[in-house]
């Protein structure tokens, strides 16, 4: 009899489907799912949302654990500022406080780089908050920590959530905590005076004062957008002169052979899709997958110090203090969409990258599709005039 060709060539497509439908759900994949494990869907470090209920009551539980923890420590900064372990600058906008065996001295050193990191920031017109910089030294201290959290596992953290009601942005830094590095906290300009960077987001506090709703887009979150530390102080200084760009490698090999990463929103980003761009950014919309999915190259940092150096101070001013949501207040407040906007940010430091995979001409592209129509007429033509014998 005559071989049923169509038999044989739908029966195993339609086979494979069924397969890819029974292992692929039409969701994202547990931490425990098998194509998880062997690195077929993200890597082993991504978690999958699979009861949003619990997790919204957990992160809300966690949320008023650490504004309570923040709020006493505070409380206990302020305290520490009234005693003799306490500097302040001659305006009163930064005040110093440190702990044994830390001298004097050096604590003036980290004064002069908070005075010299605000310094670096456009002025408002506006009453900023004042800043409060606790350099933690003691190992006494630091063992008598219930937890490293206590103080941050990073070395620097901003109580920001504690701002509004105790008047005063407060940033610690361990220098127990093996992530400290003071000489990447410490710069110096060409006058050799200190610069730091470690204000950040206590910087714009000083500066603007509390912020609005719209401004919880640049001062909070966790998650790959603060994951990757930027000092805002850096991509201040970088947006104001040209730099050395850099390129977002459009591909991207995993940790197993068989997986991998294409940057597809950086890169689609930055040829020219500002709906990307403001996905990136946390603009709307939803959260992007895993941190690793999107590389470490965009910072909330440069964005910040772009919106800073490239409008004047009332237009961050109105967008700091804007009640609408992030978006919508920073289209108004610079008058330019906000994809438009981040996307300008993306490209003061990274050029647009070139299309990744294999590149051909024209006439061999139509070679490659005329000897490939010609091997599956030869191939048709042969399959007709096969038979096998009962």
């Amino acid at each position: 009899m005559a071989l049923k060709r169509w038999r044989w060539v739908w029966g195993p497509a339609l086979a494979a489907a069924l397969v890819a439908l029974l292992a692929l759900p039409p969701r994202s994949p547990s931490e425990s799912s098998l194509l998880v494990a062997i690195g077929m869907f993200g890597d082993w470090t991504y978690v999958g949302a699979r009861q949003p209920q619990r997790d919204a009551v957990q992160g809300a539980v966690a949320t008023l654990r650490r504004r309570l923890r923040d709020g006493e420590l505070v409380d206990s900064l302020v305290r520490a500022a009234r005693g003799t372990r306490a500097l302040r600058s001659s305006d009163g906008r930064v005040t110093v406080v440190y702990e044994t065996p830390l001298t004097r001295d050096s604590a003036r050193v980290w004064l002069a780089a908070a005075q010299g990191e605000l310094a670096l920031y456009p002025a408002a017109g506006g009453k900023g908050l004042p800043v409060l910089v606790a350099l933690a030294s003691d190992p006494a201290r630091w063992r008598r920590m219930p937890s490293p959290e206590y103080w941050g596992w990073f070395g620097v953290q901003h109580l920001v959530s504690a701002a509004e009601s105790r008047g005063v942005c407060a940033v610690t830094i361990d220098l127990h905590v093996r992530f400290t590095d003071a000489s990447q906290l410490v710069g110096r300009n060409a006058a050799g005076q200190p610069v730091g960077r470690f204000l950040d987001v206590c910087a714009l506090y000083a500066g603007f004062g509390l912020p609005g709703a719209a401004a919880q887009w640049a001062t909070g979150g966790t998650g790959p957008w603060w994951y990757y530390r930027y000092p805002v102080s850096t991509a201040l200084q970088e947006a104001r002169r040209p730099v050395r760009r850099g390129t977002v490698v459009y591909e991207q090999a995993g940790s197993v052979p068989w997986s991998g990463v294409i940057r597809w929103v950086d890169v689609g980003c930055l040829h020219g899709s500002d709906t990307l761009c403001a996905r990136w950014a946390r603009f709307g919309g939803s959260e992007p997958p895993w941190f690793y999915r999107y590389g470490q190259y965009f910072s909330r940092a440069q964005v910040v110090g772009y919106l800073l150096t490239h409008g004047t101070p009332a237009q961050f001013a109105a967008f700091w203090h804007s009640s609408q949501p992030a978006a919508a207040a920073l289209a108004a407040a610079y008058g330019k969409p906000t994809g438009q906007l981040v996307r300008s940010a993306f490209a003061h430091w990274f050029d647009i990258p070139e299309a990744g995979g294999p590149r051909v001409g024209g006439r061999a592209l139509l070679a490659g599709l005329f000897w490939a129509g010609l091997a599956l007429a030869v191939a048709v033509t042969a399959a007709r005039r096969r038979t096998v014998q009962p």
